[in-house]
């Protein structure tokens, strides 16, 4: 077993005719919730390609269980990598936010919406890749998503400290202002 969460467990899987490594999430079928979680995340993952993404191969259900082979992912989660390490460098931390917005990006243009973005889910392999994990919250986009041009008030300020102008701001009556 290579890890758990709170919906399924995850074990390293070797396919010998491959000679290819894959990682098999395992979850309860019987419990509705968990496999509510495992057949959304089935959908998201077989629906998109990117390369900050895991690939599924396989899902089938088996005595009981709903098992999904992906990606194997040989690295570390963020989480443990700030605890092991004691954080990141400034340089690393905007590459990884800059690869994870990119993702993030990708995935609202095909319409999901990623909610379970936290360190743990972040994946950073030995060559230094990112790989965001974990879709099983992922819901669907009901087709309003604001244009990538708008920001949320609370990044404004940020931007314009980093010198960057004219950046137009969403406020929570829908209205847009522009910031110079």
């Amino acid at each position: 077993k290579m890890s758990f969460g709170g919906m399924s467990e995850i074990y390293e899987v070797n396919d010998f005719s491959s000679k290819s490594k894959w990682a098999m999430k395992v979850t309860d079928a019987s419990d509705k919730r968990k496999a509510d979680a495992a057949l959304r995340e089935v959908k998201v993952l077989k629906t998109v390609s990117h390369p900050s993404l895991p690939r599924i191969v396989d899902c089938f259900e088996e005595n009981g269980y709903f098992c999904v082979i992906m990606d194997y992912i040989d690295g570390y989660n963020l989480k443990n990598m700030v605890e092991d390490y004691g954080g990141l460098k400034e340089k690393d931390a905007i590459k990884i936010g800059i690869k994870l917005s990119m993702a993030l990006e990708y995935l609202h243009s095909k319409g999901f919406i990623y909610r379970d973005l936290k360190p743990s889910n972040v994946m950073i392999t030995k060559e230094g890749y990112i790989r965001l994990v974990d879709f099983g919250l992922t819901s669907e986009s009901d087709g309003y998503m604001p244009n990538s041009e708008f920001y949320l008030p609370s990044v404004v300020s940020n931007l314009i400290e980093r010198g960057i102008k004219n950046v137009k701001v969403m406020v929570a009556e829908e209205k847009w202002y522009g910031v110079t």
